[in-house]
């Protein structure tokens, strides 16, 4: 479980990142590889699908080289291995610890989860949304909003010039930017990843109804995907009602709700039904991979995909 008190994490730079060696690149993980370990066949890869120029492309990669973009959360403008210090003192800790709760959902007989256990899935699922490429753009750029304006709020202040060591009127962005290269560029990054642990936000995930689904031995695998939740909302995550279904394994899926009237159409469904349109939202949720163990499902995934008009090629 997380030590650090919720919201007090973006002043606390990591030792990990203070020793880890210099490196201008990172590639950083949005889905982290735990969630596939479950569908890595013998030769240590998993089958991945997507599509490109419109054409479905299929092949086995290590889980490493799925589900990152390079420096995706990372701050160019602070030194060495620091600019990357939101992915090592914000979600490697949570996907480590997280990993351990993943391997006990996976159990056939699965143990009584303590509250500790869940509040780390609880953050972790948190911190899986946050991670979403288009939400770290888009959330950075609102923080860097609010900073600039409150930053605004208080300009006019009297500050030292490093230069002269005379006290100046100054604009606090401006000084900032000059002075402390990096650190009013990290605020919005590390902004959005404290939201994953301020209790307000993971408590109401901790504390919701959680339920495991098992596949039929008849039945094909559950697919995943570089997207691997599906989100059924009514408002503003996780502040509403709201059910989250999650494939945790070949075999398993994890669901989460706030409130049964919120469902994604498959709650009545029995199990053989249920696994297919679990699949099939999985694939229309997925992007840019849909992974699996092997080829089985490849058909289903092409007609899912054409239907939706992502492949142009012919049947």
């Amino acid at each position: 479980m997380i030590s650090e008190t919720p919201g007090t994490l973006a002043t606390q730079h990591s030792a990990a990142a203070a020793v880890s060696a210099p490196g201008a690149n990172q590639n950083q993980h949005y889905a982290p590889q735990f969630l596939f370990k479950p569908w890595v066949g013998s030769d240590s890869l998993v089958e991945t699908f997507t599509v490109k120029h419109g054409r479905l492309v299929t092949k086995r990669k290590p889980r490493k080289r799925i589900g990152y973009e390079p420096n995706l959360t990372t701050v160019a403008s602070l030194p060495g291995a620091e600019r990357h210090f939101v992915e090592t003192d914000y979600y490697k800790p949570i996907d480590d610890e997280a990993a351990l709760v993943h391997q006990a959902l996976i159990l056939p007989d699965v143990p009584d989860l303590t509250a500790g256990q869940r509040m780390t899935w609880a953050m972790f699922i948190l911190s899986l949304i946050l991670r979403w490429p288009e939400t770290v753009a888009y959330g950075a750029e609102e923080f860097a909003k609010g900073v600039s304006e409150n930053l605004a709020k208080r300009g006019g202040q009297f500050h030292p010039d490093p230069r002269t060591g005379l006290w100046l009127r100054v604009n606090l962005e401006e000084w900032g930017r000059a002075n402390q290269p990096g650190r009013i560029e990290s605020f919005p990054y590390a902004g959005v990843a404290e939201l994953a642990f301020d209790q307000r936000n993971f408590l109401p995930v901790a504390r919701a109804d959680w339920f495991l689904i098992d596949r039929p031995a008849s039945e094909p695998e559950f697919l995943t995907s570089t997207r691997p939740y599906l989100l059924s909302k009514d408002g503003n995550f996780p502040h509403c009602r709201w059910v989250m279904l999650l494939p945790i394994s070949p075999d398993r899926v994890l669901r989460m709700e706030s409130s049964a009237e919120i469902d994604p159409g498959v709650q009545a469904l029995p199990a053989a039904a249920f696994v297919r349109a679990m699949n099939v939202s999985t694939i229309r949720n997925a992007e840019p991979y849909v992974i699996a163990s092997d080829r089985s499902q490849q058909d289903l995934i092409a007609s899912v995909w054409r239907a939706a008009g992502r492949i142009r090629e012919p049947a």
